[in-house]
Parts: C-alpha cells; sequence; structure tokens
C-alpha cells in the first residue's frame, strides 16, 4: 500500500512553503549585499553559495552527522562531489568556481581590498571583456544577450546579483526536494509495514519470538 495521496499532497505543500521561504530569505541575504562595496559582495556572495553547497549535500546523505565533514572540505572538492552526485548542471559549477577564483584572488591579495567591478572592467579589451562578463552570467540558456551586456557594464554587481538569485532558488530547491523524497519514502515504508502486519502478524509475532 502506498503512501496516501492526501499525504502525498500534504508533504508536497510543505517543500514548496519551504522553498519559498528559503528563497526569500536567500533573496533578503543577497539584497543586503547588493549595499556593500564590491569586495565585500564578491566574498559574502561565495559564502553563501558554500552554505548552500554544504546543505545540499547534508540533504543528499540525510545525515546531519556528515555537516563537521562537509564544512570543512574546500569549494572545489563540494562540486567535484555534487558533479559526482548528477547535482550540479555545467552552467552552475561553472558560475560557482568562477565566483570562487574571485573571491580567493581578493581574499588572498590585500591590494584588492578597494576592488571594484567598474574599476577592473576598464583595464580590459573588449575581448577579455566579454569572456569577463560571460563567467558571471548564470542561466541554463545560452550567452547573455544585449540586455544583460548593458547591465554589466552599467552596473556590474547588480548584474552578477541578478545571476545570484536564480541559483541559490535553485540549490535550495533541490535540497527541499531531496527531502521530501526521503520523507515520502519513509511514509510509505511505514505504511507498507502496517499493512503487513494487520494481514500477516505472525510474521512479526515469530520474529519476537526469535
Amino acid at each position: 500500500m502506498a503512501i496516501k495521496l492526501s499525504e502525498l499532497k500534504e508533504e508536497i505543500d510543505k517543500v514548496l512553503g519551504k522553498i519559498r521561504d528559503n528563497s526569500f530569505s536567500s533573496n533578503k541575504q543577497i539584497a543586503q549585499l547588493a549595499r556593500g562595496s564590491d569586495w565585500a559582495f564578491v566574498i559574502k556572495s561565495q559564502a553563501l553559495i558554500e552554505s548552500s553547497l554544504t546543505r545540499l549535500l547534508v540533504a543528499k546523505v540525510n545525515d546531519i552527522g556528515f555537516l563537521k565533514l562537509f564544512d570543512k572540505m574546500s569549494v572545489s572538492q563540494k562540486i567535484s562531489l555534487l558533479k559526482d552526485l548528477n547535482l550540479l548542471e555545467s552552467c552552475e559549477y561553472k558560475f560557482i568556481q568562477n565566483i570562487s577564483e574571485l573571491r580567493n584572488k581578493l581574499a588572498h591579495d590585500p591590494n584588492e581590498i578597494d576592488f571594484t567591478f567598474k574599476k577592473y572592467l576598464k583595464k580590459l579589451n573588449e575581448k577579455d571583456k566579454l569572456i569577463f562578463i560571460n563567467k558571471y552570467y548564470f542561466s541554463h540558456s545560452n550567452e547573455p544577450d544585449k540586455k544583460f551586456m548593458e547591465m554589466f557594464n552599467k552596473y556590474p554587481k547588480v548584474a552578477i546579483w541578478i545571476s545570484l538569485v536564480p541559483l541559490l532558488t535553485l540549490i535550495n530547491s533541490k535540497e527541499e526536494l531531496i527531502r521530501l523524497s526521503f520523507d515520502i519514502d519513509e511514509k510509505s515504508s511505514n505504511t507498507n509495514e502496517k499493512l503487513l502486519k494487520d494481514l500477516h502478524p505472525d510474521l512479526f509475532i515469530n520474529q519476537l519470538e526469535k
């Protein structure tokens, strides 16, 4: 006997609510990032992404006991593991890698504390500028359109901020869907066990006697 349809709907409603809550929470955090310096924006954006990756891994193994282990892993290790688990698509891990590389560059060089995207873009020729912009465009579709290019040239931090929102929302959604899957499996297993006990109580009596 499978899980009841009403119970399934209830679980789906719960996870959709969590996804909405997590998205709202993430978006609020990202909105606060956009008010700081470009340097702080990159550092904090990476922290938010890394935290989301850790939660996704914990959800996948369904054991909070692994939290400390995943926390100690580098971003590249987390990305590699999530790729092996088919939980990150190419455009997702490439964007994360690019943010991570920029973060490391800024965090490890004290001369970069006054980093701004606009100053950095001015130093680039048109070809290198296009490569840089493509690195921080997140989408499952094609290359950035004209509107995004114009926005990046005028307001680069805002353009990257816009890419962060769907990425974090997507990762949070994957986490909650994995948790939903485990919850449904558990409820279904409990339902099947109860039915078996009702139909064949002797099986369970024999186990207890052993």
